[in-house]
């Protein structure tokens, strides 16, 4: 993959959750939870996976405890924490951002970009993460 320009992280179900007026997060759609789940305004980063991007020091990104309400439980899934982003950015801007060191930057409030040293980090990791190039999935 090319070191000149970010990738987006691929999230197979983007939108599957809906944030509920309580704060918790609900599914929405019938599939499996991954280890980042997004949508539009929310970032869910399993525990696993927020200790291992905590490890590399990102700057930009801060982490608040978020629950998945189960309906047909009624019980709280707490294995995700909300990960904010700090760095937003429109499409037209994707050429103009930094693209050394390890960062997020979040496009339309759902797509999660990464730098090229980042991504290589994630891709050898254990999360089994897969990325697109700049805006190359995008319409």
């Amino acid at each position: 993959m090319n070191d000149d320009i970010v990738s987006c992280i691929d999230i197979e179900n983007i939108g599957s959750l809906v944030q509920l007026d309580n704060g918790k997060f609900q599914k929405i759609k019938d599939s499996e939870l991954g280890v980042l789940l997004a949508g539009y305004n929310y970032v869910l980063v399993e525990h696993s996976l927020a200790e291992f991007i905590r490890s590399l020091s990102v700057d930009g990104i801060k982490f608040k405890s978020a629950k998945i309400w189960e309906r047909e439980s009624n019980s709280n899934n707490d294995n995700y924490l909300l990960m904010e982003i700090g760095h937003i950015f429109e499409s037209d801007k994707i050429n103009d951002l930094p693209i050394k060191g390890e960062a997020f930057f979040l496009m339309d409030k759902k797509y999660i970009f990464v730098t090229p040293s980042l991504r290589k980090k994630l891709s050898k990791s254990k999360f089994n993460l897969s990325f697109s190039l700049g805006l190359s999935e995008f319409g």
